[in-house]
């Protein structure tokens, strides 16, 4: 089992019990960006050393080349497309440089500001077709997570993935683009992570290849706690981050078949739910679930 943190700003916050579906992180050598398959095209400098999120002296410094060009790192072939959407992070500090973009070739760059926090937005002229948008996440000290939401179709798609420093904090038109580098502005970058699905999970180390996540499951036996085979309570306190599903069992009473069971679930009516010998005996359909915010259901 897995028990995250949230930073809210002095403190950290337990968050549950972290459940998650399977996850691979298409994205080689995700925390090594002087191996192969990455490039900076001679438009910055990588040293490793930093202090990253986790704790450990493997982040890496980003600094401009006095050129120039587009100062960027990005990967060349991540492979074929998964089916959009699809989710592109990174975990990012400011150094002496604030604003950092993110992007898909042939997509929509999507720009931050490291110092406020802040997400500032899909930069206008930039990619074709797409819908991008991001998020920011605070991790601590500093950090933060970037990440950009797309939906380039398979065609739209050629398997490039980059992130950008930019000089300023302008969306408009042009203001993500070629500029005269300075060797003192550099920002901090960790953990690279390229994702089917609308939502970034949590990190996914890989070497020279992808790496898959399996599922989480999390079950306990009712022999460990005070329970009643005859009545009782169900309860879940929860929060959700993807869409809804069938299998998105909130909480799950069961003689480890399907034909016996209680349980809260977020599907598109959001229910608890009970069946005997097969038969669904009561459904409590509950009000929608919103994503991202703390839920409690009881049945």
């Amino acid at each position: 089992p897995r028990y995250p943190y949230a930073y809210n700003g002095s403190t950290w916050d337990a968050q549950g019990l972290l459940v998650e579906a399977a996850g691979t992180n298409l994205v080689p050598y995700s925390n090594s960006f002087s191996s192969s398959g990455w490039s900076t095209a001679g438009t910055l400098t990588l040293v490793q050393g930093a202090m990253s999120p986790d704790g450990t002296a493997n982040a890496w410094t980003l600094s401009e080349t006095a050129t120039t060009n587009i100062h960027e790192l990005f990967y060349n072939s991540v492979g074929s497309s998964p089916p959009p959407p699809y989710s592109w992070s990174i975990y990012a500090k400011a150094g002496t440089a604030r604003y950092l973009a993110l992007w898909v070739s042939g997509g929509v760059a999507v720009k931050f500001d490291l110092q406020t926090g802040s997400l500032l937005g899909p930069v206008a002229g930039t990619g074709s077709g797409d819908t991008a948008s991001g998020e920011i996440y605070a991790v601590g000290n500093g950090w933060y997570r970037l990440v950009y939401h797309s939906t380039l179709t398979a065609a739209q798609y050629n398997g490039v993935v980059g992130l950008g420093i930019s000089n300023n904090g302008n969306i408009t038109s042009g203001s993500y683009g070629a500029y005269a580098g300075n060797i003192a502005n550099n920002v901090l970058v960790a953990f690279a992570q390229f994702e089917a699905g609308s939502l970034a999970t949590s990190y996914i180390p890989t070497g020279a290849s992808t790496a898959t996540r399996t599922a989480d499951v999390a079950s306990v036996s009712t022999q460990a706690f005070p329970y009643s085979a005859t009545e009782g309570t169900v309860v879940g306190n929860f929060v959700t981050f993807d869409g809804v599903s069938l299998l998105n069992r909130i909480v799950s009473l069961s003689d480890g078949t399907n034909n016996n069971r209680t349980e809260l679930r977020n599907n598109s009516a959001s229910e608890g739910l009970v069946l005997s010998g097969g038969v669904t005996s009561a459904t409590l359909n509950l009000s929608n679930i919103s994503l991202n915010a703390i839920t409690k259901g009881a049945l």
